[in-house]
């Protein structure tokens, strides 16, 4: 999986690389939904600067929505934050917060600083 994970006490960093595949994503996600300490997770943070193809498509987006409604219910404080400066990628986590009853658990930024100090503010605020 072209993907790095970086498991923290409050959650995960994820920097994708190369070509990304809908189902990479998903496996993220897997791997956050099962991770022991997920009721503990406060943020993900989801790098594709490093992508250089995007082939997820909306409906990989739309499972996703429904894998993440489902966490929402155990890992309530979860907050995902994108980062991306590529108009596919953008498209379909806009169509992700559109379609998602928790639309707030997700923000998107086109740098790195941005997010890492949107996490800082709400872990500063837990």
């Amino acid at each position: 999986m072209p993907v790095n994970l970086t498991w923290n006490p409050e959650g995960v960093d994820s920097c994708f690389h190369g070509i990304c595949y809908g189902h990479e994503v998903r496996d993220v996600f897997e791997a956050m939904s099962s991770n022991p300490n997920a009721e503990k997770m406060r943020y993900a943070l989801l790098d594709y600067r490093d992508v250089t193809e995007c082939r997820a498509t909306q409906t990989h987006v739309e499972d996703l929505v429904a894998l993440d409604i489902g966490m929402a219910f155990y890992s309530p404080h979860l907050r995902i934050a994108c980062v991306t400066q590529d108009p596919k990628i953008e498209s379909l986590w806009a169509h992700f917060k559109s379609l998602h009853t928790h639309s707030n658990r997700l923000a998107i930024f086109s740098s790195i600083e941005a997010a890492q100090a949107c996490i800082a503010e709400g872990l500063a605020g837990a």
